[in-house]
This record gives C-alpha cells, sequence and structure tokens, in this order.
C-alpha cells in the first residue's frame, strides 16, 4: 500500500470531486477508492466516497460512511449537509431537517448549511422557515445566488411581492435568463393587474435551458399570464410544452412505475371494487376512527381542510403518508386486496393500531383528527375495511374543472402525478381513481359519506363549513372563519397553499369550457362523471 501524506490526500480527493462534478462517478470513485486504501480513515477520502455511493443510488452505504464522518466531525457543516442528504435519500426528512437546525445553532455559520436547511423546509411546505433559513444563508454570505433564488420565489410563495421583486432582480442581473427570477417577476406583474406586461416579461426565457424543472415551472407561469390576457390557446400549449418537459425529465423514475399511487394500481382498485357485494364490515376494533378527505385533486380539498383546521377541536394532515401501513397491507394483488378485506378482526385491530402509530397517535377525546389525502380515494374500499366508523368527507368539483386544473398545475413529482402530465392520463387517473371509490361506496353503503362541492363552498364558505363541522359531531366555533389567517402560520404543501391565504373566488367555476378545444378527446371519459356527480344540469 503506497503512502500518501495529507496534502496530497486532499488534492487528490478535490481532483475526485470535480470528475464527480462533471458526470465520471465511476473515475471519482476509483479516487476515493485509492485514498482510503492509503489512509483508510481519511475523512476527505470518506466524503468523497459517500458521494459516489450517492450518486451509485446505493443510499445505504452512503448513509453509513455520512454517519461515521458526523461522529468524527459532528458540528462540520459540510459533512451535515452530506448526512442530511443521505437521511432524506433514506426517507427521513425530518431527521435531516432536525440535523441541519443542531448544526446550525452550534457549528460555525456556513451559508450552503443554511441554504440547504431552507430548501428542506420549503420541501415540506414551511414557507415561513425556509425565508428565514435563506435569510440566514445570505447574512452569512449576501452574495450567494441560489439562497438569493429561493429566498425571491419564497417570498413570492408568501405574497411579499416587494421583496420578492427586489431579490429577483438581483438574481436577473446576474443570470438575466433564470426561470426563477423571471418566474417571480412574472407573478408579481399578473399581481399588479399587468398580464400582457407578464407575458412580455418571459420573452427573456431561454427554452432550451436544461433546467427542465424550473424551466417547466416559469413556463406554467407564463400559461397563467396568456391565460389572464385571453389567449386560451396560447395558455394551453405552454402548459402542455412545461408537461412534456417534464415527462422527459422523469421518464426513468416513473414511466411505467406500478406503485400504490400508479395510474396501474388505481386501475386494479377499481376492477376489484366494482366486483365486489354490498355488505356490512365486521364491527369496528377499539379505538377512535380517523375522518378521511377525499376526492381529487383540485377538487378544493386544501381549501376544506384550512377551514376545518381553524376549529381548536380538529387536527389535520398535510397530505402525509398516515395511511401508509394499510396501503401496505393491501399488497399488489387481487388476492392480497381479498384476503385484507375479509376482514379478519385481530388483523383489523393491529392495522388501526399501525395506523395511528403512523398517524403520530389518536385524538384525545371530543377532538377530531383528519387525514387529508384526495388520492385515497382509490383506497376508501381498504378504509372502509379497517375503519367502517370512519366518516368520508368527499370533496366535489365539476370533474373537466378537475382534469384542466390538475393537468395545469406543476405539482411535486410521484407516480400519480407523473400520470397528470397529459389531458389523457388526467382523466384516466380521474376516472379510475374515483371509479375505485365510488364502487367501495356502493361495496360499503353503511359508510358516513358527506359530499362537499367546491362550487358550493365558494359562494357560501360558512353555510359550508357549519355544514361540515356538524357531520363531525362538532360545536360550532367562530374561529373556523378565521381560517385564512390561521392558514398562513400553517405548513402546506399543495399548489393551493397560497390561494387558500386569499378571499376566495369564484372565477374558477366552468373555467373548462375556455379550454373545450383541448379537453375534447377526453370529454367522453368524463362524460360519465359529469351525469354522476350531477354537473350536466
Amino acid at each position: 500500500m503506497a503512502e500518501m501524506s495529507e496534502a496530497v490526500a486532499l488534492e487528490t480527493v478535490n481532483t475526485g470531486l470535480q470528475m464527480l462534478a462533471g458526470g465520471q462517478a465511476g473515475e471519482a470513485e476509483a479516487i476515493a477508492d485509492a485514498v482510503l486504501d492509503a489512509r483508510k480513515d481519511d475523512l476527505m477520502g470518506l466524503y468523497l466516497k459517500a458521494q459516489c455511493r450517492r450518486v451509485a443510488g446505493d443510499t445505504d452505504a452512503a448513509l453509513k460512511i455520512a454517519r461515521k464522518l458526523d461522529r468524527a466531525r459532528p458540528d462540520e457543516p459540510t459533512i451535515a449537509v452530506l448526512l442530511a442528504l443521505c437521511l432524506l435519500d433514506a426517507g427521513d426528512g425530518e431527521g435531516a431537517i432536525a440535523l441541519l437546525k443542531r448544526v446550525e445553532a452550534n457549528g460555525r455559520p456556513d451559508p450552503n448549511l443554511s441554504y440547504n436547511l431552507a430548501s428542506l423546509l420549503y420541501d415540506k411546505g414551511d414557507r415561513r422557515g425556509a425565508a428565514a433559513s435563506y435569510d440566514h444563508a445570505l447574512g452569512i454570505d449576501p452574495d450567494h445566488f441560489y439562497a438569493m433564488r429561493g429566498l425571491a420565489h419564497t417570498l413570492s410563495e408568501l405574497g411579499e411581492d416587494q421583496r420578492a421583486k427586489a431579490f429577483a432582480l438581483c438574481v436577473l442581473g446576474q443570470v438575466p435568463d433564470d426561470p426563477v427570477a423571471l418566474s417571480v417577476m412574472c407573478r408579481t406583474d399578473l399581481r399588479a393587474g399587468d398580464a400582457q406586461g407578464a407575458v412580455r416579461r418571459m420573452d427573456l426565457l431561454w427554452t432550451q435551458n436544461p433546467d427542465a424543472v424550473n424551466t417547466a415551472i416559469a413556463l406554467g407561469r407564463l400559461g397563467e399570464a396568456k391565460e389572464a390576457t385571453g389567449d386560451f390557446e396560447g395558455a394551453f400549449a405552454v402548459w402542455r410544452d412545461a408537461n412534456d418537459r417534464l415527462r422527459t425529465h422523469f421518464a426513468d423514475q416513473y414511466a411505467g412505475d406500478s406503485g400504490a399511487y400508479s395510474l396501474d394500481a388505481a386501475k386494479q382498485v377499481r376492477a376489484f371494487n366494482e366486483s365486489l357485494n354490498p355488505s356490512t364490515p365486521k364491527p369496528a376494533a377499539e379505538g377512535p376512527a380517523p375522518v378521511f378527505l377525499l376526492g381529487f385533486q383540485r377538487a378544493g380539498t386544501t381549501l376544506m381542510e384550512q377551514i376545518l383546521a381553524a376549529h381548536p377541536a380538529i387536527t389535520t394532515t398535510g397530505e402525509d403518508a398516515s395511511i401508509k401501513p394499510l396501503v401496505d397491507a393491501a399488497g399488489r394483488t387481487e388476492a392480497d386486496l381479498a384476503e385484507l378485506m375479509a376482514g379478519d378482526p385481530e388483523r383489523m385491530k393491529g392495522l388501526r393500531k399501525a395506523y395511528w402509530k403512523s398517524a403520530g397517535g389518536a385524538p384525545k377525546d371530543g377532538h377530531v383528527f383528519i387525514d387529508k389525502l384526495p388520492l385515497n380515494m382509490m383506497w376508501l374500499g381498504v378504509i372502509a375495511t379497517v375503519f367502517p366508523d370512519a366518516k368520508i368527507l368527499l370533496a366535489l368539483r365539476d370533474p373537466r374543472d378537475v382534469v384542466l386544473s390538475a393537468f395545469q398545475q406543476r405539482f411535486g413529482m410521484n407516480s400519480a402525478n407523473y400520470s397528470m402530465l397529459t389531458v389523457e392520463g388526467t382523466a384516466s387517473y380521474y376516472d379510475a381513481a374515483t371509479g375505485a371509490g365510488v364502487a367501495a361506496m356502493r361495496a360499503f353503503p353503511d359508510l358516513q359519506v358527506l359530499d362537499v362541492r367546491y362550487e358550493a363552498l365558494v359562494k357560501d364558505v360558512e353555510g359550508e363549513a357549519r355544514r361540515m363541522i356538524d357531520f363531525l359531531g362538532l360545536d360550532w366555533d367562530e374561529a373556523v372563519m378565521d381560517y385564512r389567517e390561521k392558514a398562513k402560520a400553517r405548513t402546506i404543501t399543495t399548489p393551493s397553499a397560497t390561494q387558500v391565504t386569499e378571499p376566495v373566488y369564484t372565477r374558477s367555476i366552468g373555467r373548462w369550457k375556455d379550454y373545450a378545444f383541448a379537453l375534447e378527446p377526453v370529454l367522453p371519459t368524463l362524460e360519465h362523471w359529469v351525469k354522476h356527480w350531477g354537473y350536466d344540469a
């Protein structure tokens, strides 16, 4: 084994890091191995090795090395960021945030650590926390480009247009066609009522930018601007372009995916539920039952959640995975589903306990826990089997408006949202998931379900809120009508985050009519549901 000095090792690792950044992962890992052969516990060698393992998708190995580095240097910002990213890869976002917060508080000031913490907080839906961490990063390094850009975007999401515009202009001073800063400026123009100016603003956008995600977001904003000018064909064309970029960018991850919320899974569950005969589930096991807020993306579920969350006796989720133990138990085959829905009492008791553990604990007496994840509509049969005493809040909206709005949004990517990057895919998913839920309601006729229509909600918020509160068995509380102010302090992870803090509006009702030309291929698919929900009147 050849000897290697610390100085030579450092220079060698820096070369490896440059190669890794240039896409030469194999060559970079060979360099890491060579350094570690010569210097077994060299920290920089381990750092490079962990980065290479991350790039290779070997999360376990990368995490193991990162933990070793953290034990050696627990308050080193660069190592903390690496470990946080490894924790995030392993699905422990909360652990990653807690780690970075600890090091930020106890370690030496580091703009990159604060920037990464801000990014994690934003992804979690904590926009106020994200803005504070971006500010912290800029307090350390006022020229940190990515912190400026992130802060501009976050402030725009929070509706603080003047500060957002100031930071966006700083970004554009360095990169005149930056898609994030242009999106912020476009949104500022729109809010100021200058739709034509917003469209012209986006002329600077370089549409061949390799940053597919941020370019797609910018194109989405341009579509909103075009829509505001009355150019509906232009708006739709831009949204389609944005989604096509995302389809290409995420194809390796999600094309052909058959996970629990994939289109294929929704179709499979629908077929199974439609084969069920109406029945009454076995008596519920001990313990409380949650309320499930279901429907479809863009059907008004976020507005409903924020209204209900303002009640002091209600706790809601922010589209988390509380239901995962039930979905995992359902499996991926017809035999798995049939076995689960046989409703073995001991198994149901265990699944109820597993659910509440996943949800962070059952509510105390007199309180209500609402599990909000619209696409759990497809798993309503499983929910009814495990929680036959559950109450269901069913968000409804004209299916044509729902499909248009879901197609238009730039959601965080997963297998379900990947399916919605085309109008045809969105309509197919709506058909499958809604069909699965409706079949479950037929199979479990005793299930307690309250329909809440978006169109009625935005026209009479208090009336519909009182109806929901009464359905939940709670007394009315005037705090409910202060939901917009309360929402500003809450974590909201959906694209509706900024909308629910603003006064409700009715202009989105019947919006699909302006895009009938684009929806024409899927109107036959949606026609059944238009009639089923009574939107053909």
